[in-house]
C-alpha cells in the first residue's frame, strides 16, 4: 500500500514536471522566440542588404545603360525601338547571383550572438548571461526581377531607369525554433536621358519589363 502511494506520488511529480516543461516550451516557441526574431528583424534585413550591396557593387558599376538597352532612332531623331540586349542582361544577372551566393556562403554577416537572458522574455534580463548564437542560413536560390520605368521630362526628353530587385529567402535558427524570412532589395542598375519622342507603346513599360524578366 505504501509502495503504491509512493509510486502515485512519483507519477504525479513526473506529470507535473512534464507539464512544466511543455508550458515552458510553448512559452518560448510561441512568445519569446518570435519576439526575439521580430526585435532583430531590422538588423537581420540590414545585414543581408549589406551582403547584397557588397556583392553587386562591382558587377553593377562595370555595366551601364548602353550595355543593357539599345536605343534606335529614325532620321528625325525620334525613338523607334528600345531593345533589350539579352546577352548582356543575362550575363549581368548571372554574375550578380553568383556574387551574392558567394557572399552568403561566407555567412559572416548573417550570425548574431544574443545574451541568454534575452530568451527569458523579461526586459530586465535581456542583456544578461552567456551568448547564444542566432543563426541565419540562406535557403533556396537568389531570385531577381527587373522593373523598367520611363518618366517624361519634357516634350522630347524622357528619363529611363532600370531597377533590379533581389530577393533572398533565409531561415532564422534559434533554440527549438525556426522562422523563414524573405529579404528584398531594389537596386538601380541603369539610367539614361533619352532625347527624342518616344512612341506611346514604350511609355507603358510593361513590355520592357517583361522582356528583361524573360531573360533565361
Amino acid at each position: 500500500m505504501v509502495k503504491c502511494k509512493k509510486k502515485k506520488k512519483w507519477i504525479k511529480l513526473l506529470v507535473i514536471i512534464a507539464i512544466i516543461f511543455i508550458v515552458i516550451f510553448l512559452y518560448f516557441h510561441f512568445y519569446v522566440n518570435p519576439q526575439i526574431v521580430n526585435a532583430n528583424i531590422a538588423s537581420i534585413k540590414s545585414n543581408a542588404i549589406t551582403v547584397i550591396n557588397m556583392a553587386t557593387s562591382g558587377t553593377i558599376s562595370s555595366n551601364d545603360y548602353d550595355n543593357l538597352i539599345t536605343v534606335s532612332k529614325d532620321n528625325d531623331g525620334n525613338v523607334t525601338l528600345l531593345e533589350v540586349n539579352a546577352k548582356n542582361v543575362n550575363k549581368l544577372n548571372n554574375d550578380i547571383m553568383i556574387e551574392i551566393q558567394t557572399e552568403l556562403d561566407k555567412g559572416n554577416l548573417l550570425n548574431y550572438n544574443l545574451p541568454l537572458g534575452t530568451f527569458t522574455g523579461l526586459p530586465i534580463l535581456s542583456g544578461i548571461g552567456p551568448k547564444i548564437k542566432l543563426k541565419i542560413v540562406p535557403i533556396g536560390n537568389v531570385k531577381t526581377t527587373y522593373r523598367s520605368q520611363i518618366a517624361s521630362l519634357s516634350i522630347n526628353q524622357s528619363y529611363h531607369k532600370i531597377y533590379l530587385t533581389i530577393s533572398i529567402d533565409v531561415c532564422i535558427f534559434l533554440p527549438l525554433y525556426t522562422q523563414n524570412v524573405t529579404i528584398s532589395n531594389q537596386i538601380l542598375i541603369g539610367e539614361n536621358i533619352i532625347v527624342g519622342q518616344i512612341p506611346s507603346t514604350y511609355l507603358n513599360t510593361d513590355n520592357l519589363t517583361n522582356a528583361l524578366n524573360l531573360i533565361p
